[in-house]
């Protein structure tokens, strides 16, 4: 049972697919968010009802009505909910994860292969590289190609600069009830979600030296406290860490923690920016028009002039640019006068 949509959202990051039950009651906003949650992340979703005395009556994001609660549900008619997911799961195990990673330029060549020794040794990695290069996606694909992708625990991802300042020790480690004013319950944290998993945390930089020790107390020994509450809390995480930052400048001018760069400097991957594989960018379009469904594809002229850019935003700014032109252009193929 999950009361929050952040709860929800790490749930469906998962590499398992997941039947979502909702009940129909919601707010029709909250409904909203759950179908595009539920379509972003390739799951399907039922909503409850209990006010129609009919039998099962099933659509696709539809809803189900009955007379009974949902336990005797799941436990008299557990059929429609497993067979579904079993056939997508052995559907996704099929889908090499390296495949994610589009292109086939020398320095994508040499980014997978340190990929695949990533995931198979169970280490610390630091990602390095501009903003907008796919560290997340490179996370993903680490942790998909590892053994804990088994481990039936979500895969976590946080950019902890996207933290609200002072709430960063209660998101990673949680907090216990009455740790704050106004916290009337209990709430774990991303490395508890993250237990026998993968927690990925970008721009590793941006946190505060007193969050830096807090974060090398769990390397270090495997343990964490919550706020307000005395107990030690174990956890067995495989850690991610990403920034574009310079970290040994930041540690000269003392705002990182030279002992926490030690420790998670253990395997480094330099993520090349876009100007340096720009014979993947015709691959990169088709990627994203696949991915985002867009039924259109880049003349070649288009192609050649994309190339010539440097994109600072890479990747990022390279979608946005072909989101921006499929929006605009009528016509199937998109030109060069597009971008």
């Amino acid at each position: 049972m999950l009361d929050s949509f952040e709860l929800l959202c790490n749930l469906l990051k998962s590499d398992h697919y997941f039947t979502l039950l909702a009940d129909s009651r919601l707010a029709e906003e909250d409904k909203i968010k759950i179908r595009f949650l539920c379509e972003k992340f390739n799951h399907n979703v039922v909503f409850i009802s209990s006010k129609i005395e009919l039998g099962l009556c099933r659509q696709k994001s539809g809803s189900i009505s009955m007379p009974f609660g949902l336990k005797h549900l799941i436990k008299t008619r557990p059929e429609l909910f497993t067979l579904q997911d079993e056939l997508q799961n052995a559907d996704r195990q099929t889908i090499n994860p390296l495949d994610k990673i589009a292109g086939t330029s020398p320095a994508v060549q040499k980014l997978k292969e340190k990929i695949l020794i990533a995931a198979k040794e169970d280490v610390i990695v630091l990602l390095r590289g501009e903003s907008g290069c796919g560290k997340t996606l490179i996370a993903r694909v680490i942790h998909e190609l590892s053994a804990r992708s088994g481990c039936g625990r979500p895969f976590v991802s946080q950019n902890v600069a996207a933290i609200a300042e002072g709430l960063a020790e209660s998101e990673l480690f949680g907090v216990a009830e009455g740790a704050y004013t106004g916290s009337v319950s209990s709430r774990m944290g991303l490395f508890a979600s993250a237990d026998k998993s993968t927690l990925f945390l970008d721009e590793i930089g941006e946190l505060s030296p007193a969050m830096q020790a807090k974060i090398l107390q769990v390397i270090q020994d495997g343990t964490y406290r919550r706020p307000g509450d005395d107990k030690v809390y174990h956890c067995d995480v495989r850690l991610i860490f990403a920034t574009h930052a310079n970290l040994e400048q930041m540690i000269n001018e003392k705002r990182f923690r030279q002992d926490l760069y030690y420790r998670i400097n253990q395997f480094v991957i330099e993520v090349p920016p876009l100007r340096e594989r720009r014979e993947d960018i015709e691959e990169l379009a088709k990627d994203f028009f696949k991915k985002e469904k867009i039924q259109k594809s880049l003349r070649a002229d288009a192609v050649l002039k994309l190339k010539k850019r440097d994109w600072p935003g890479n990747i990022r700014e390279l979608e946005n640019c072909l989101r921006t032109a499929s929006i605009l252009c009528e016509d199937r193929i998109i030109g060069a006068d597009y971008f």
